[in-house]
């Protein structure tokens, strides 16, 4: 677990061994899911008012879809639009490993609100996919940028319904 939360840290400073390190271990996706999940449920019970099981597992669910989209549009841009080398598998422990940026949403909520809430509060979160997407799929910065910003608008739909 230490080693986990030592390898956000490092994602949140955007140093490189963090990202490597998430696409080539083997149970890298499984940390993943615990990872994104927990964010999810963490999420859910700061920004929801009141204790609903059903809510929070369907928002803990919806988070875990929306993770499996951006990571699949982050990969299929990178690999098939911008020619880079790669797994899905290595994408989505690239964009697990970043997904606690988000725990930042609900300090934010606090001097603005509405969408620009999600906006701003994911801004990290996206500085972080860019050299994440460049370490898992191999590619230019300007072309990992844009395979980010096509996965973070898939995203935004799929994932703040």
């Amino acid at each position: 677990m230490a080693s986990v939360l030592n390898q956000i840290l490092r994602a949140a400073r955007l140093e490189r061994e963090a990202f490597v390190r998430a696409v080539v271990s083997p149970n890298a996706v499984a940390d993943g899911l615990v990872i994104v999940g927990a964010v999810w449920l963490l999420l859910a019970a700061i920004l929801v008012d009141g204790f609903d099981l059903l809510l929070f597992v369907r928002i803990a669910l919806s988070g875990l879809f929306a993770w499996i989209v951006l990571s699949g549009v982050i990969y299929l841009m990178g690999k098939h639009v911008f020619q880079g080398y790669g797994s899905f598998p290595g994408t989505m422990a690239m964009t697990a490993l970043v997904h606690p940026l988000l725990l930042v949403i609900p300090l934010v909520r606090l001097w603005a609100e509405g969408f620009m809430v999600i906006v701003l509060g994911s801004l990290w979160f996206l500085v972080a996919l860019v050299p994440g997407t460049r370490v898992a799929l191999d590619l230019k910065v300007e072309h990992a940028a844009l395979a980010v910003g096509a996965g973070y608008l898939v995203w935004l739909v799929f994932g703040w319904r």
